[in-house]
């Protein structure tokens, strides 16, 4: 790729050999040739042939980045910002579930408005009752916890300026890594919009949410709050 790179898509893969083609080439069809982008597609330790679907994939475009071990959704999507070189960071999930629309979507309304950051918020879901209401739960404890008032704190995509990275300072390898992008957020004082996305029914593959999952989340949200 020449010059500067505007805009940096960063993909997670865990266990999506089934999926990762079609959530890639959806994003080069969708983002306009006239805009200088990257779609960073990390292998997060998947088990499956991810790795090698992704490699197919590759270009000066499609950038394959490596998680050996998987150690979590938040490693992942931070060893892809890592290496993003976009003016404008974002990230989405790599499971088929989020439009490829979002991303363009996120990045006009980021350009047009001005503001900092865009985060999404799933007001069509598709992935059944439990996540729904556990989506539920966390932003109403995350309410209470940390003051924090916006909804649907886990919707992909995400996208804002890469030089609030750094002030950012997230840690977090797993799935609590949203919330501390949001903690971060509200303690920069960032000017944050929201957009609305459909969430689609998964089609191939199985989810890597599990009641495991819900737990952790909990834990880290205890331990951030007594952290402070």
């Amino acid at each position: 790729m020449n010059g500067k790179v505007e805009l940096s898509v960063v993909v997670p893969f865990y266990n999506e050999q089934e999926n990762a083609a079609s959530v890639i080439n959806d994003l080069r069809k969708l983002l306009p040739s006239s805009l200088s982008y990257e779609i960073i597609a990390v292998d997060n330790g998947s088990r499956d042939d991810t790795a090698a679907v992704l490699r197919s994939l590759e270009s000066d475009i499609v950038k394959v980045v490596t998680v050996p071990v998987n150690k979590g959704y938040g490693l992942g999507v931070r060893t892809g910002l890592e290496n993003a070189s976009g003016r404008v960071v974002g990230w989405t999930d790599g499971d088929g579930q989020v439009p490829a629309g979002a991303v363009l979507d996120a990045y006009n309304m980021l350009e047009k408005t001005g503001c900092d950051m865009i985060k999404t918020r799933r007001v069509s879901r598709n992935d059944g009752l439990m996540r729904k209401v556990a989506s539920r739960v966390f932003s109403s404890m995350l309410f209470v916890m940390f003051g924090l008032s916006y909804p649907d704190i886990n919707a992909k995509p995400k996208m804002f300026l890469r030089e609030h990275l750094r002030e950012m300072s997230v840690r977090s390898d797993d799935w609590f890594l949203d919330t501390e992008i949001m903690l971060s957020a509200k303690r920069m004082g960032l000017d944050v919009r929201t957009i609305d996305i459909v969430f689609s029914k998964r089609k191939n593959g199985r989810s890597n949410i599990k009641i495991g999952t819900i737990l952790q989340f909990i834990k880290n949200a205890i331990m951030h709050r007594f952290r402070r």
